[in-house]
């Protein structure tokens, strides 16, 4: 298992690549409904492949770093989020 330091190195990564690219999504400013889709599918991805969280990480992150934390929960807010919307668009048709 990794420890927590290593874990927070991953996961600092992980948000230096990919909060733009999750911030251009929320932005609604694509006229290609295939690229948006594709550069959502790129950040599930991305976010899949993550390790899991070690048990009590959540909670240190946020006393050792609450800004990276906050920023975690904003990219998973943001994936969630248009997930559910594809989701509801889907069973709607």
């Amino acid at each position: 298992m990794i420890d927590f330091e290593q874990h927070k190195n991953i996961v600092e990564e992980f948000i230096e690549q990919h909060y733009p690219l999750a911030h251009s999504l929320m932005m609604d400013s694509y006229k290609d409904a295939d690229v948006y889709y594709s550069n959502y599918q790129m950040l599930l991805e991305a976010m899949n492949k993550l390790p899991e969280h070690p048990d009590f990480f959540l909670e240190w992150l946020l006393e050792a770093d609450a800004a990276l934390y906050i920023n975690l929960m904003e990219l998973i807010v943001i994936i969630r989020t248009i997930n559910n919307v594809f989701e509801q668009v889907s069973s709607a048709q």
